[in-house]
């Protein structure tokens, strides 16, 4: 069975999941990850509540999305 070099986690936190859990999610999949540092390999998760520690520049990249900043642009707005 191959896996994917690519893993897309949606909204992770959707239903109602904790903020806890959803931090130990990240946490786990992050520290997952590092395991297969000789090969190369993408993760994009969406979540409202990101793990403080895994806030920063060196993993997290991308614009960061408000209610003032959406990440739907209308051409009126």
């Amino acid at each position: 069975m191959n896996y994917p070099k690519f893993f897309i986690c949606d909204n992770i936190e959707d239903k109602g999941m904790e903020e806890t859990r959803s931090h130990n999610f990240q946490l786990r999949i992050y520290e997952r990850s590092k395991l297969y540092k000789d090969i190369d390999h993408q993760l994009i998760i969406t979540t409202s509540m990101i793990e403080p520690s895994l806030d920063n520049p060196e993993i997290c990249v991308g614009e960061y999305y408000t209610n003032e900043s959406k990440s739907l642009r209308l051409e009126n707005e």
